[in-house]
């Protein structure tokens, strides 16, 4: 019994709460308070700390958006290739994605498309600097909540940003 406490213990940094109570659930692990406990504390982290990832191949874009996130008090990743991004989210829920179209390694669409399987309620921003119709609505009809081209105004993503955000914290917590 203590073993399974020290892997809960150890490992939910690298492993979403979501996956930790799934498997608690599942009775990967025997009932014992000590893991209810850990478990309450997992959710309780994962709900009051929101989480950004910011995916985009150019630096200085990732380094700005990063600044700009930040003033919403969420804890903000970022990565520079698609596949880092779906890395990262195998490793961590995010509340919110703003994802580039055009990557080094991947069309962002087709990452949207990726994370919506990983994902589904994470809110998804899609950001381009070359928009069209055709984009704007496969973007939509593969989940995006947003389709916004660059230059965006810093007051207007991080309007879109906390109400989104809000919603969140509003929603009810699902058992």
């Amino acid at each position: 019994m203590q073993s399974s406490f020290l892997f809960i213990k150890l490992s939910h940094d690298r492993i979403p709460p979501k996956s930790v109570a799934v498997a608690y659930q599942s009775r990967l692990f025997k009932r014992d308070s000590r893991l209810d406990k850990e478990l309450t504390m997992l959710r309780n982290s994962s709900e009051t700390t929101q989480c950004i990832l910011i995916v985009d191949d150019d630096p200085l874009i990732l380094q700005i958006l990063s600044k700009i996130l930040q003033k919403t008090g969420c804890t903000v990743d970022t990565a520079k290739t698609g596949q880092e991004a779906l890395e990262k989210l195998q490793i961590r829920s995010y509340t919110l994605a703003v994802i580039d179209v055009r990557l080094q390694d991947m069309n962002g669409l087709d990452l949207l498309n990726r994370t919506q399987a990983i994902a589904p309620d994470m809110t998804k921003i899609i950001l381009t600097g070359y928009p069209s119709e055709d984009d704007r609505a496969r973007a939509i009809e593969h989940g995006a909540n947003f389709y916004l081209a660059k230059p965006i105004k810093s007051e207007k993503l991080i309007e879109i940003v906390e109400s989104t955000l809000k919603k969140d914290r509003s929603l009810p917590e699902t058992p």
